[in-house]
């Protein structure tokens, strides 16, 4: 795929990006385009994200303070 900086994703090259092979990697990097994609967040918030902020039994993410600031 090739975008030019003023281009916009259409819905199908969203879920193609979103479409991960089942695998770690592939896990990490499509639960990396939902944060992008479907939840806005900025990559400097998704980059500072720690294994930590992830509650399984919960299935919750915490921001920390300084990221919940900047953004949403």
């Amino acid at each position: 795929m090739t975008f030019s900086s003023d281009q916009r994703l259409t819905e199908q090259q969203a879920r193609s990006l979103k479409h991960q092979p089942d695998t770690g990697q592939g896990l990490r990097d499509q639960v990396l385009m939902c944060f992008l994609l479907n939840e806005k967040l900025p990559v400097k918030v998704i980059s500072a994200l720690h294994v930590s902020a992830f509650d399984r039994t919960a299935k919750t993410l915490g921001l920390p303070r300084a990221a919940r600031r900047n953004c949403c």
